[in-house]
């Protein structure tokens, strides 16, 4: 709500208490009914705008079908004027060459007269078409600041007039305070007449109001009246420049279709083969470049895997050794105790054949001796039942390698070695990462997170919107990564007069080396690896739609016919979160295509010093090419490699779908926050992104942490917060971090079972 309608509802709450309110009250409704006016007249030059452009579209298409008609005319006139000369040359073949020179002569010096005329009549076509727009510019901000001015005065003198009322009515409130006080102590029967007089004054306050709504309405119908006027000059005065402009362009088809028709499509077919054929040739060239580098990079892997090979067999060699030694010294212990044994059975042996001879002395010794005996074999038990022991447990370590040996088949050579180039792989990704933030700490300080978020965004293959204050060294960042990947960067400042043709690109007529007219393609500043879209929220949401495919599809489509962009394909937007006025929130299908919605944060004071001193001996960026293009694309194939483990992957899927309301596994945080929940897109990019961090962190599996991680830059512009969540102030992070806490706290088998449930109640 503006301030005009602020002021006019209180001039209308003050003005049921007092007739000087009811006065005000009309005053500030008229200052509010003239600021929508404006509002509204200011909507209507976008559309204003579009009604030119698509005009301007179709004088591209008339054009066009003229010309055509113009060749095809031409082309019988060719025909006919050939079959004349023909038989003009039989009736009269001596006259036949003086003939032909003069008309030689007579076609030079009319194509010459009618160039000369055709340009002075487009010079002076142009002239006046930027007259016409120079006239038009000013008018406009004329226009703009004078009702910036008049909206700045109406919103003061409102102001003012809402302090006298208010004024007003607290003191007439008072008298009408200390005045019931006293009717209620002394006349109290007159009660009755007081609710009678408000009764009435309820219903004049109510027919005052239906008769200022009737008043607001009509000046509404004349205003848009007053537009569609203006919109209907504005077409009928472009109409004519378009028709002054086809009747230039008209006879200027005419002439060029005279001239040889036939020449122009030889010469265009024999482009046509030179450039198919420097196509093949440069197609060749790179598929030659191509074999060699696999060539290389097999013969690198080869090598790698023939070492690991060869250490691999010295293992084994070293296993065997050692599973050799174990079994001999295994074999010594067992002899050692069957000699033990031996020995212990020999006394008693001897003892049985002494045994029948000294019957009596050997009772007799048996008693005397039992103490002893008895204490022997206390000492000895834990020496044999510590042999014992340790005897089982080996046994059951050699059963237990035996039956992993057996379960375990063999693995062959071609396993091994693609293992092994994997390996390689994963040691070169983590290297090229490492040189990657290496070269842009260079022309970056501080900012860790926006500049590790962004550059997995890159490598995963996703957009990226940072949110910031300006001078944060965003478009620093991405002169960076253009340095650090090798690759082309090109810069869109978005405004609100910025169109899609400015973005994408559109048809120019151009003339070739014989001076023909032709209609050429003159790409935009989209077409480009690294695309910064600076202040994307200040165009209109027509020029921001021209996005969309780029984006997701990476393709552009422009009058029909849809071009590819170069890969690898990244887009930078930024936006200003403070200032809001002039600008036009992304919709929500343009904010799912980004990846990740970074929030740029101010550096500290130590940061801004280092800052200072490496600006102040340079501004230019120093970091050196670390990666390029085909290295990229190859990093983002291994990333997609990682491994994701079911748990983890559904872990996630819940993640995702707990951003919905109505969904089974939903939280009381989601059902109480959140008012719509997160796109299919949302999962793909948390699962993308968790790959490439997993690896950047030196693991070769996702975990829950890499999860939990991305869940906020992932999340954080595809939900859309409920009421509540505004009042209890939770931002986007906070009520994602409280559905993390949820789904941590209970289990996530839980979660699903208690959603089945309910799911079968309903």
């Amino acid at each position: 709500m503006d301030t005009n309608e602020t002021n006019g509802n209180r001039g209308a709450s003050v003005g049921a208490n007092t007739p000087a309110g009811a006065s005000a009250a009309k005053k500030v409704g008229g200052l509010k009914l003239t600021s929508v006016a404006r509002d509204k007249r200011k909507k209507l030059a976008p559309q204003i705008n579009a009604k030119e452009n698509a005009e301007i579209e179709k004088l591209a298409r008339l054009e066009a079908e003229e010309k055509a008609k113009a060749e095809a005319k031409a082309k019988a006139d060719a025909e006919k004027a050939e079959a004349k000369a023909k038989a003009d040359a039989e009736r009269a073949e001596a006259n036949a060459l003086r003939a032909m020179e003069e008309k030689q002569r007579a076609s030079e010096k009319a194509r010459a007269k009618a160039d000369a005329k055709a340009e002075k009549e487009q010079a002076k076509a142009d002239k006046e078409q930027a007259k016409a727009e120079e006239k038009a510019k000013a008018e406009a901000e004329k226009a703009e600041a004078k009702a910036k001015a008049e909206a700045e005065k109406a919103a003061e003198k409102a102001r003012q007039e809402q302090e006298k009322v208010e004024a007003r009515a607290k003191a007439e409130a008072e008298r009408a305070e200390a005045e019931r006080l006293a009717r209620e102590e002394a006349e109290r029967r007159a009660q009755e007449e007081a609710e009678k007089a408000r009764a009435e004054k309820e219903q004049r306050e109510k027919e005052e109001a239906e008769r200022l709504e009737a008043e607001r309405i009509a000046r509404e119908e004349a205003e848009k009246a007053e537009a569609e006027r203006i919109a209907r000059e504005e077409a009928e005065k472009a109409e004519a420049e378009r028709i002054a402009r086809e009747e230039a362009e008209k006879a200027e088809a005419e002439r060029i279709a005279r001239e040889e028709a036939e020449r122009a499509e030889a010469e265009a077919r024999k482009a046509e083969e030179e450039r198919a054929r420097q196509e093949a040739e440069r197609i060749a060239q790179e598929e030659a470049e191509r074999k060699a580098r696999e060539d290389a990079e097999r013969a690198e892997a080869e090598r790698i895997a023939q070492e690991q090979a060869q250490q691999e067999e010295a293992a084994k060699r070293a296993a065997e050794e050692k599973s050799r030694a174990e079994a001999e010294e295994m074999a010594k212990f067992r002899k050692k105790e069957e000699m033990m044994e031996e020995e212990v059975k020999a006394p008693e042996a001897v003892a049985e054949e002494e045994k029948a001879e000294d019957a009596p002395v050997a009772e007799e010794a048996k008693v005397e001796d039992a103490p002893v005996a008895e204490e022997a074999k206390a000492e000895d038990a834990p020496v044999a039942d510590e042999a014992k022991a340790e005897a089982p447990v080996a046994d059951k370590k050699a059963d237990k390698k035996a039956k992993v040996e057996e379960q375990e088949p063999p693995r062959t050579a071609e396993e091994i070695k693609m293992d092994q180039v994997a390996e390689v792989e994963l040691k070169l990704f983590a290297d090229k990462c490492k040189r990657i933030f290496e070269e842009v700490r260079k022309d970056m300080i501080g900012q860790r997170e926006v500049v590790e978020s962004t550059i997995a965004a890159i490598i995963a293959g996703g957009n990226v919107l940072l949110e910031g204050a300006p001078g944060l060294g965003k478009t620093r960042l991405v002169r960076s990564l253009g340095k650090v990947f090798d690759l082309p960067f090109s810069r869109i400042q978005f405004t609100p007069d910025l169109m899609p043709a400015d973005v994408t690109g559109t048809n120019v007529i151009t003339k070739d080396e014989d001076g023909n007219s032709k209609f050429e393609f003159q790409k935009g500043p989209i077409f480009s690896n690294i695309v910064l879209a600076d202040e994307i929220n200040r165009a209109t949401p027509k020029t921001q739609a021209a996005l969309l495919e780029a984006m997701q599809e990476h393709k552009v489509t422009v009058m029909g016919v849809t071009r590819k962009m170069d890969e690898p394909f990244f887009v930078l937007a930024t936006q200003n979160p403070i200032e809001q006025d002039g600008t036009y929130p992304l919709p929500e299908a343009q904010m799912d295509r980004f990846m990740f919605k970074i929030l740029v944060p101010n550096p500290s004071a130590d940061e801004l010093g280092q800052i200072v001193n490496m600006t102040h001996k340079t501004m230019e960026e120093t970091a050196q090419a670390a990666c390029n293009g085909e290295e990229l694309l190859r990093m983002r194939a291994v990333a997609k490699t990682i491994p994701v483990s079911s748990e983890v992957l559904h872990y996630a899927m819940v993640l995702i779908a707990s951003t919905h309301p109505d969904s089974e596994v939903a939280t009381q945080t989601t059902k109480r926050y959140i008012r719509a929940g997160a796109s299919p897109r949302a999962a793909q990019a948390i699962i993308t992104a968790a790959q490439v961090r997993a690896l950047i962190n030196g693991r070769y599996n996702v975990s829950y942490e890499d999860i939990n991680s991305l869940a906020v830059p992932v999340l954080r512009h595809r939900l859309k917060l409920g009421f509540e969540a505004v009042t209890s102030k939770m931002s986007p992070d906070d009520v994602v971090r409280s559905l993390i806490a949820d789904l941590n706290n209970v289990s996530t088998e839980t979660v699903v079972k208690e959603g089945e449930k309910k799911k079968k109640r309903r």
